[in-house]
Formats: structure tokens, sequence, C-alpha cells
């Protein structure tokens, strides 16, 4: 399942040419794109992160407070730090980097730099600009100005205008920090290669496509020559450029890296790791958007099965694994056993959450609509009892799922109104209320959709008309709170909220005609 393909086989070739030769093979030769056994890797702590939107990217210290990574320097920088750990265990032939300086500067430079972390932990980003600002300066006094350090000084400049979403100043010190690596450490370096992967996350972030796909094949390239084709790092930005190769439409190359990046982590021992967790349900999502889904369900009970074995995930892994299973079973028609995986879910989630915990909404609706589908295929059966069955179920389940969103909408209204005077605070329970007016309005479109469903399998004429009624009185409460929301101007989700709003206005115009027909019958 994960071995290498022809697909990947064919996309490699037309990708690297004529590749630089491992020693004992000759140029152009498949071999040198078939990796070779190598010692198990012994990787740093947090040699990778995850940008807000889940785009992981090479970076070594945790920002607690937006949950993205911030290239932190200790030492030698973290990019040359990480650079020598890997040669060392991978023998890969790296230009050796000469020992740091030590002097005032250079201890400023420490002390400036730590500062500036703190404060970006903090979320006080125009004061670590400032001290960013003195880290760059007492680098180059300490240092010099062709030493690494700068390089990465404005590297850490980058991620910060990057975290304050000021992306034309970051894009140019991104730049430099990369044009002072090639001249520093040489243009094949494997510092290169990992400023030239955050560069391609950057570009990703902001959907330059093109830009991305550019940065990440010529770190792709690098990496490969300075750290081996079967090392992590290799994978990490293979990964990367599979995505992007998603988003131009070339499907199947995409799925070929993506498969053998993950083939990589799990040939050097890192394949019960979170990150190849994230990476593993990223594939089986992308296969089931593929249409392949025997290959999927594979990928998700691997997923599962890893997640058995070990001690290090939280329960939060295994709800979204069992979930995500669950989807993809329904698609094949397994309406049973998807309804068996999601309230296996719910179970973990009794166990851990409290039973008005929205998270638990969440599960409730997905279970609605597993009995919803249940209910249908019923219908189609012609098995009108076990039809009806399963759609009293599926309503049962979204008015709890509907009540618990109501409670919670309520919560953050009140928030919202206590905080008013806090812009900052206001914006934060703004975005989840409309996150919650979302899924709230999902619900209750369902819930109309199934009423209206019933419709046709009541037999009383009195039941018909209430069925109508309640669906008409849920679906309109919906399209109220999408109006809401429309007139917040959440451009972040008009899509979603056009797409429910359709919904609801398709079923109230269904149930118009419904309701006629059942006039004229009267």
């Amino acid at each position: 399942m994960m071995g290498v393909s022809n697909t990947r086989a064919t996309f490699l070739g037309r990708f690297w040419g004529k590749f630089p030769s491992r020693p004992g093979s000759s140029d152009g030769d498949a071999a040198a794109l078939v990796p070779t056994e190598r010692p198990l890797y012994n990787p740093l702590k947090g040699q990778s992160g995850f940008y807000l939107d889940g785009t992981e990217y090479v970076a070594f210290s945790k920002s607690v407070k937006d949950g993205s990574i911030f290239v932190y320097l200790a030492g030698l920088t973290c990019l040359l730090n990480a650079t020598i750990s890997y040669a060392a265990d991978q023998n890969a032939e790296l230009q050796q980097q000469p020992q740091a300086k030590s002097n005032v500067n250079t201890a400023k430079w420490r002390i400036f730099t730590d500062k500036a972390r703190d404060l970006c932990n903090q979320g006080s980003f125009d004061d670590a600009e400032r001290y960013f600002y003195k880290a760059l300066e007492a680098a180059k006094l300490g240092f010099g100005e062709e030493d690494p350090h700068v390089a990465t000084c404005y590297n850490n400049l980058g991620e910060l205008f990057r975290m304050k979403k000021e992306y034309d100043k970051a894009e140019p010190l991104y730049l430099e920090a990369v044009k002072r690596l090639r001249e520093s450490s040489g243009m094949e370096d494997g510092s290169v290669g990992f400023a030239l992967h955050n560069l391609g996350g950057f570009y990703l972030l902001q959907r330059k496509i093109e830009q991305a796909r550019s940065c990440y094949e010529e770190a792709l390239k690098i990496k490969g020559r300075a750290l081996g084709l079967d090392h992590p790092e290799y994978a990490n930005t293979m990964f990367h450029l599979g995505e992007v190769l998603r988003m131009q439409g070339e499907v199947q190359d995409s799925l070929a890296l993506i498969r053998d990046s993950i083939r990589i982590v799990e040939q050097v021992g890192l394949g019960n790791t979170k990150a190849a967790i994230k990476r593993m349900t990223r594939f089986s999502e992308l296969l089931m958007l593929a249409g392949e889904l025997v290959e999927a369900e594979t990928v998700q009970r691997k997923i599962l099965q890893v997640l058995d074995f070990s001690k290090d995930f939280s329960f939060h892994y295994r709800v979204a694994a069992l979930q995500n299973l669950s989807n993809i079973v329904q698609k094949q028609g397994k309406s049973d056993e998807s309804i068996a995986l999601l309230e296996q879910s719910i179970r973990i989630l009794q166990e851990n959450k409290a039973e008005n915990d929205i998270q638990m909404a969440g599960a409730l609706s997905k279970l609605a609509a597993a009995w919803f589908h249940r209910g249908k295929d019923a219908v189609s059966k012609k098995d009108s009892v076990h039809a009806l069955m399963g759609y009293e179920k599926a309503d049962d389940l979204l008015c709890k799922a509907v009540n618990i969103a109501e409670v919670h909408l309520s919560e953050l209204k009140a928030k919202k109104t206590s905080f008013e005077s806090k812009s900052k605070q206001t914006n934060s329970v703004q975005g989840g209320s409309s996150s919650i007016v979302l899924f709230l309005s999902h619900c209750l479109s369902l819930l109309g959709t199934i009423r209206i469903q019933k419709f046709d399998l009541l037999a009383d004429g009195e039941e018909k008309s209430r069925s109508l009624k309640d669906s008409e009185s849920v679906l309109r409460y919906a399209i109220s709170l999408l109006e809401e929301l429309m007139v917040l101007q959440e451009n972040r989700s008009v899509s979603e909220v056009w797409k429910i709003y359709k919904e609801c206005s398709n079923s109230l115009t269904e149930l118009s005609i419904k309701l006629s027909e059942l006039q004229e019958q009267q």
C-alpha cells in the first residue's frame, strides 16, 4: 500500500531530470530514486510545525498564543543545528559549519531573540518586532554580515510579519534569508532547503500556488542531495509538494508523493508520531475525495491501529479517526458499520466531555446524518417501517445537537455583549459565534429535510400536516440565522453560508408543493 508506485516513479523521473548520483550509483540511474537502508533516524524535538490553517512547515519553537511555530535560534541557528545533526545521523555530505563566535554582541543577540520570542508568545507583536530588529543588529556586529545567524534573523522577522498578516513586509525578509544562506552556506546546503521549505509554506498560506510549488520543488532537490532520499525532512517537503500538486489538479501525482512521504516516515520508525498521523489522516481524506475508497479505508484503519497501541495520543485523535472511518464506509454503502463507529466515538466523548459540549453536538449531528442515510436506503428498498425508524432516530439526534448549539450560541452572544468595548475579545467571540451559527444552521437544514422526507411515509393526514409545519419552522429559523450572519459580512464563511441558505430555500420550495398537494387531497 505504501510502496513506491509506478506513478510516483514517473513523476519523480520528470521532476528530478538528471539527479546527481549517490555513492555507488550512476547519474540518471533508477537506483538513485530508490531509498537505501539507513539506521533509524533520531529526530530533534520541534523539527516541524503547523500554520494556523494546518499547513506544516519546518520550525523550532512553539508559540502558545496562536498555535503557530516560531523559528527560534539557540547556540548555532536552529536551521544549522538541525542540518549538522541530520548530517551526522544520515552520513549526508553537508558542508561543515563554523563554530559560533562568542562576544558581547552575540550575547545581546541571544537576549534580544529570547525577549522577542517571549513577546510573540504573549501576542505583543509590535514589541517583539523592536527586539527582533535589535537581535538582527547584534548578530551583524557579533557574528559578521555574512554569518548564517544574520540570515536566520531575517527569517525570524519574516515569521513575525507573517503572524501579523503583513505579508508584503514578510516576503522580502524570507527572500533575504534564503539569499544570505545561499551565500554563506552554499547553494546546495541543507539549510537552504529548510529556508525554501518555509518560504513555500508562506506562499501556500496565501494560496500563491505557483510560487509555493517552485520553492518546494527546489527545497526537495536540495534536501534530497544534502540529507538523502529517505530522510524525514525530505518526506516533509515531498508531502507539501503533494498538497500543491493537488491544488493544481494533478491528483495522481499528488497522491503518489504523499503516499511515498508516509512510507519514508514509517521506514525510519516515525510512523506512530502525531505528525505521521496527521499526514495519514490527510492522505485518507484526499483518497476519499479522489474516489479511492478502498485504500482510504485501509489507511484509516491503520491510523486506528496506531492509536490503539500508543498512549501518546489524546482521546480526540481516536474520536476523529472513528468519525473519519465512519464517513468512508458510509460512502461505500455500509450504513450499519458507519453508525456503529459513530456510536463508539460518542461513547468516548461521553467519558471525557460534558453532555452539552459542542464537540458532542458535532458527533450527534454526524450520527443523525448516518441514520438519515440508513432511512433513505430503506426507502429505496421500499421498506417504509425501517425508513421511518431511521428518520425518527435522526430527528431525535438532531434536536439534541440543536439544543446544545443554541446554549453555546447564547453564551457567546452574552460574552460579546460583555466585551463589546474590547475589540480583540469581541472579534474572537464573533468568530466563534459565526462558526456555531453555521453548524446550527446546517443541523436545522438537515432536520427540515428529514421532516419533509417523513411526509411521504406517514399515513395520517394530521401527522403529514404537522411534519410539514415543523419542517417549515426549522427551515425559516435557519434562514433567519444565516441572514443575520450575512449582515455581519463574515467573508471567510460566505460560500458555506450561501450553500446552506440555498439548501433551506430549495427545501422550502419542496415543502410548499407538498403542502399544496395535501390541501387539495383534504
